[in-house]
This record gives C-alpha cells, structure tokens and sequence, in this order.
C-alpha cells in the first residue's frame, strides 16, 4: 500500500471526499479503500498502455504530474514502480474474483459503471 502514496497523495489523501480520499485515514481503513477502488485503480493504471485517442479515462498519475516524480509518459509506461502498483491492484482483484483483472471486461459497462472507490455509509 506504500507504493501509492508518493503517487497519490497529492490528490487523495485530503479529508475531501473528490477526488476519491482513498488514502486517508488509519492504515486499515487505507488498505480497505484501496481494495474497495482497485477496479477504477488498476483501469486509471492500465491507461498509461493506452495511446490517448484509446484511452477510456485519464490515466493516474496524471501525465502533466509525472515531472514532479523525476518522469513522463515513456518512463512511467515502463516503471517498475508502476508495474509493482498494477502487481498488487491485479492480487486485489484476483482476490476478489478468482482470475486476474482484464481492462476490456473491466470497461464493458463503461468507467462509471464501476464500484465507486469510496464505499457509501
């Protein structure tokens, strides 16, 4: 869960519900934010393989973000880093469903079609 924080923090670690503050909290509340948004997360991940006219949402970090972690678009597509981040969402989901995630099967009924990444109280 470490893996996203330097990624994410700036935009989802406030007290604001939008963007999703899917890393606020206790770190047991985090990891279960985490595995309750891992469909929207491993689709926002799985965009930086996409050329942008294929691409169903913005990818995460955002490209226009990536400078300020030392990267752009080409580096990120092959970071490790981004690679470990896809690694643990795919054990999430694989968790959850019994086979690993596919972005096409994952979009079918569209983005928002999606669990949502907070869990409604």
């Amino acid at each position: 869960m470490r893996g996203f924080q330097p990624y994410c923090a700036a935009c989802h670690q406030s007290a604001e519900t939008f963007p999703p503050n899917f890393l606020h909290g206790p770190p047991a509340e985090v990891g279960a934010r985490l595995r309750h948004c891992a469909q929207r997360l491993y689709v926002r991940l799985a965009m930086a393989d996409l050329a942008p006219a294929q691409r169903a949402k913005t990818p995460m970090p955002p490209e226009s973000m990536l400078p300020a972690f030392a990267s752009d678009t080409q580096a990120w597509r092959s970071s490790p880093v981004r690679a470990a981040m896809l690694a643990q969402v795919t054990q999430w989901l694989r968790a959850e469903t019994g086979r690993p995630p596919q972005l096409a099967t994952l979009l079918a009924g569209g983005y928002e079609a999606l669990r949502p990444c907070l869990p409604a109280h």
